[in-house]
């Protein structure tokens, strides 16, 4: 496989070494996510470490401290290396969930550039696999590069216009050529645009996207068009969407049963969950500390805050006898949890307030964790006073709880 990657981001080198340990299932449910990671940061951008933990492995972490925000352009070249190996972990074979791939020897062939141009490219967002290959003498992995992966990455080339004419250019009579075809393959076998762009590329030894942008642009100028494109994706769809992606449906799932691009399915995910966020009603407790210099770190750094949380709610807090022991809450330990839980719904709503008609995915992230951390928080509050709370019924009505 070659030389081994160098990681930026030290935590996710401690997140890889934990590979060795984890399930199969769990190890490509992980690759996936990373891939997906992938393709949606922005290089330009900072994100939080634990965003990027939660959206690998699905865990959150307490924060004691504040957070460590790092940019899209490491997020990405580190998410290429945990695929990697995550994918050497797991075992998987070249046709892994029904994918095609290509050899980074046949790829650098198709792109007509060289070798060192392809790893320049892995650092810049190309996903490669190590699958298995069967040797001679034992099982050994090859490095390839799935075909949607290679799309996305082309598409996101051809969005900061980079490289892109010398990737996708194509000869007068090779358009020629893969118009006749998506046009034969719309009468004979009724294919849609997106299922036409990959058979005419898997023909031509061209890249998906570059056929389907190419068809794109043909039927945006031509007086008939090949295909006639649905339009975007309505109030109606973008509620399927999000209905779909909290089953746990992929967006690429998502996007071949509506037909439609996975960037036009997370674009319209984005802002089904901001139309949600902004129909909250998200009231707080404004706190003289809320202005003080560095308010933020100083709040959301408490043990009571940052610490302990999932106790809260995997304990029975319903339970008497289990809530008549607890010890009275210190008055600090409770100052601490509803400062921060009115500081965290504050932030949220700020975040809400800041959404635009496309919201980034980021944000919108964020905003939902804040909010459920504030909700951690207050279950934990409600724990903490839930003994105190009997006890002083108990003093009113002058009898044991058990006994009413």
């Amino acid at each position: 496989m070659g030389r081994t990657a160098r990681f930026k981001i030290p935590m996710m080198a401690d997140l890889v070494r934990q590979l060795q340990f984890t399930p199969a299932e769990t190890l490509c449910r992980q690759m996936d996510n990373a891939e997906r990671l992938a393709g949606e940061v922005e290089a330009g951008e900072k994100y939080p470490w634990e965003y990027v933990l939660f959206r690998i492995t699905g865990f959150r972490t307490d924060r004691g401290q504040e957070p460590m925000l790092i940019s899209g352009a490491d997020v990405r070249s580190d998410a290429a290396i945990f695929v990697l190996r995550a994918s050497s972990a797991a075992d998987i074979e070249r046709d892994y969930a029904g994918r095609s791939a290509i050899g980074l020897k046949a790829l650098a062939k198709r792109l007509k550039v060289t070798g060192t141009t392809i790893q320049r490219y892995r650092t810049q967002g190309l996903i490669c696999h190590a699958v298995r290959k069967r040797g001679k003498v034992r099982e050994t992995h090859e490095l390839v590069c799935f075909e949607d992966s290679l799309a996305r990455f082309l598409a996101g080339l051809s969005r900061n216009g980079k490289e892109v004419g010398r990737l996708t250019r194509m000869s007068d009579a090779e358009t020629e050529a893969a118009v006749q075809q998506a046009r034969e393959l719309r009468e004979m076998k009724r294919a849609s645009l997106n299922d036409a762009a990959k058979a005419i590329a898997e023909r031509m030894g061209r890249s998906h996207e570059a056929v389907r942008q190419l068809l794109k642009r043909h039927d945006r100028d031509a007086e008939e068009a090949i295909f006639t494109e649905r339009g975007p994706i309505g109030e109606r769809g973008k509620e399927f969407v999000l209905r779909a992606w909290e089953r746990g449906v992929s967006v690429g799932q998502i996007a071949k049963r509506l037909g439609k691009s996975s960037p036009a399915v997370h674009h319209a995910l984005a802002q089904a969950r901001a139309k949600r966020l902004k129909g909250w009603e998200i009231s707080h407790v404004e706190m003289p500390t809320f202005e003080l210099p560095d308010a933020e770190r100083v709040i959301l750094s408490s043990p009571w805050v940052s610490t302990g949380l999932m106790e809260a709610i995997a304990s029975k807090i319903t339970e008497v006898a289990a809530a008549q022991g607890m010890p009275e809450l210190e008055e600090n330990a409770e100052q601490a949890m509803v400062g921060g839980y009115n500081f965290l719904k504050r932030k949220a709503a700020q975040v809400i307030a800041g959404l635009g008609a496309t919201p980034k995915i980021a944000e919108v992230d964020e905003a939902e964790t804040l909010l459920r951390w504030a909700m951690l928080v207050k279950a934990k509050l409600v724990r903490g006073v839930m003994g105190s709370c009997i006890r002083q019924v108990e003093r009113s009505l002058g009898k044991a709880f058990g006994t009413l």
